[in-house]
């Protein structure tokens, strides 16, 4: 294996983990209480942060499958895949969940409410940005550059005079 592919799986495989280890977070953190729902003033209910674990479940396994088979197979072709299958899997659950809510209830977010979106923007922007730019500097600094090619050497002959 030449350092060119150990450099290139060494980079992917930490990208899958810490893909990995931020959506476990996230993932624990939807468990957590994150919203007090207020009717009128009068406290109604605490809401976890993530009221479908199963769906949640459901949509990390879609966002973090193809880390799969970029762990096994580190390939630059790969991983831009993952980025492009992100973007689709995030309109999908973007046009999914889309929802305006109960408008005569107001809620205060809490802690691991603000948490857990900042870890999931970092999850999507891990995935979306951050791959494939880290896999385009990769490429351009270990490219095979052509060699310029070889001049003569120029010598100065002295006129016969």
């Amino acid at each position: 294996m030449s350092n060119r592919e150990l450099a290139l799986r060494t980079m992917l495989r930490i990208l899958v983990v810490v893909a990995l280890c931020l959506g476990t977070a996230t993932f624990i953190l939807g468990f957590f209480p994150g919203y007090e729902v207020y009717r009128r003033d009068i406290f109604v209910e605490t809401r976890d942060v993530v009221e479908h674990w199963n769906w949640f479940l459901g949509m990390l396994v879609l966002y973090l499958a193809p880390g799969a088979i970029i762990w096994r197979k580190p390939s630059i072709g790969y991983a831009l895949v993952w980025s492009l299958w992100t973007m689709a899997v995030t309109m999908v659950v973007f046009v999914a969940t889309f929802d305006l809510g109960d408008w005569s209830i107001r809620t205060v977010h809490l802690w691991p409410s603000s948490l857990f979106t900042f870890l999931m923007l970092a999850l999507v922007f891990l995935l979306i940005a951050i791959m494939p730019i880290a896999c385009g500097v990769f490429w351009w600094v270990t490219r095979d550059r052509p060699q310029p090619p070889v001049l003569p050497t120029a010598r100065l002959v002295k006129p016969r005079a």
